[in-house]
């Protein structure tokens, strides 16, 4: 489907959007592609919702066009529990222009993500919001690249992957400035909890920087709950698993909370804590 946003829009509200499989043939082959179109001077926010229930093979193409002075912010809320998936998202940001794309990805069999992101542009922004929670045998592997192709860009990526039982998750973020692309800004934060022995965690943030008058910093980090944190709550007289849910939450808050919708916030954290604790 294609949807186009015209000139001077400012929607209060979200538009939501739905995909759901509950039906057909297990053995099926799906392909979807997706073109958001935002013309100048427009403010858009969109709810990405997918529930597929049945086993499925899916191959799914997003492209986004932000033009001059325009705001697009994208939720992704997936829930795929048979799924195997390849995903590539791509995107143009033009002059004055953000995107704020939020990915929650949890409950699916096996997921490729790929995502290539084109700072073209003036103040051209980039804020991507990620969280990746998997258990059992669940696999996920996320590609995150952002091009810096003009001066004054900024792009800021903020992951977090927790894993359990024998699931395996892996990160890879690449933020490149380009030659002639002097005062922009390339921010990286990564974050991992390993809940179990048999889980596995790969991460790899990167920096390609051609430019000395630049802003960056990135960093990652990969470890296990802190006995220490559980100690404390447990001598507050909290249970166990209690303790343990409460630092989880507090590991996931800070990607929640960059969704401005109070509501959806809520929603995500009930769905959060219901798969968790499942």
């Amino acid at each position: 489907y294609y949807i186009y946003f015209p000139k001077n829009l400012m929607l209060k509200d979200k538009i939501v959007i739905k995909n759901i499989i509950e039906q057909g043939n297990e053995t099926e082959y799906i392909n979807l592609r997706i073109l958001i179109d935002c013309d100048e001077n427009s403010r858009v926010t969109i709810l990405n919702e997918e529930k597929f229930l049945n086993k499925k093979c899916i191959n799914i193409v997003n492209q986004c066009l932000i033009n001059n002075n325009s705001s697009l912010e994208i939720i992704n809320k997936s829930n795929k529990p048979d799924t195997k998936q390849i995903y590539n998202f791509f995107s143009i940001i033009n002059y004055n222009s953000k995107l704020k794309y939020h990915t929650i990805d949890i409950n699916s069999n096996l997921v490729k993500n790929n995502y290539f992101i084109n700072l073209n542009s003036l103040g051209s922004t980039c804020l991507f919001n990620g969280l990746n929670i998997s258990k059992r045998k669940e696999h996920f592997d996320n590609y995150i690249e952002i091009n810096h192709n003009h001066s004054k860009t900024i792009s800021n990526l903020n992951y977090k992957i927790i894993s359990d039982h024998k699931s395996k998750s892996t990160f890879f973020a690449k933020s490149i400035i380009h030659e002639k692309c002097s005062e922009s800004q390339a921010y990286q934060k990564n974050n991992n909890l390993i809940l179990s022995d048999k889980a596995k965690i790969n991460a790899n943030p990167q920096l390609e920087i051609y430019n000395d008058d630049v802003q960056c910093s990135h960093g990652s980090a990969t470890g296990q709950i802190d006995e220490e944190a559980i100690f404390y709550l447990r001598s507050r007289g909290i249970k166990p698993d209690l303790a343990k849910q409460l630092i989880l939450n507090s590991f996931i808050n800070e990607v929640l909370e960059e969704i401005q919708n109070i509501e959806l916030q809520k929603d995500l954290k009930e769905t959060l804590d219901n798969y968790m604790l499942s």
